[in-house]
């Protein structure tokens, strides 16, 4: 699967939208992409979110195209590249969580500030948004017992482990 990069752009509608490598403007419904780690060579999935064994802690693995791995980006109105991220298999959105990303049903506190940092290859920073501190998520290696590399959170750094690929899906 070779995966077709995004760039953050503002759509018609007034909120921030995503625009394909084509540079069209987004429609109504929200755009699905994937996020890839490279530091770590995983797209975030959703597919092992467990309550009772991993408290919804988000993890990685290899990019397979799966649903579990899809996740739409729906802009906050009234924010400048702001988004829910929300998965296209269970319908909940990334959200800070203590000291980590996790999953939680839609709301006001569910919101990723988007910084770009590569312009040529769609990289970005995806930054905890309302909070007095800039946390960002980084992704670390996986840890023993774990499903796969852990998507979490850490002070904004500019470092590989925090640098997130975006990807239209096929």
């Amino acid at each position: 699967m070779t995966p077709r990069a995004f760039v953050v752009a503002a759509s018609v509608f007034a909120v921030v939208g995503v625009v394909t490598g084509a540079q069209r403007a987004a429609g109504p419904s929200a755009p699905i992409a994937t996020i890839y780690s490279a530091a770590q060579n995983s797209c975030l999935n959703t597919s092992t979110t467990d309550p009772a064994h991993y408290f919804l802690d988000t993890y990685g693995h290899p990019c397979d195209g799966s649903t579990a791995q899809h996740f739409a980006f729906q802009g906050v109105s009234g924010a400048t590249a702001t988004y829910q991220i929300v998965s296209q298999a269970n319908g909940l959105c990334l959200a800070k969580y203590r000291l980590g990303v996790r999953q939680e049903a839609c709301s006001s506190s569910t919101a990723w500030t988007l910084q770009q940092v590569d312009t040529n290859a769609d990289q970005y920073q995806f930054v905890a948004a309302g909070t007095s501190n800039a946390d960002c998520i980084q992704v670390y290696p996986t840890p023993s017992g774990y499903p796969g590399p852990l998507f979490d959170l850490a002070a904004c750094a500019s470092i590989p482990a925090q640098i997130l690929t975006l990807s239209t899906t096929p």
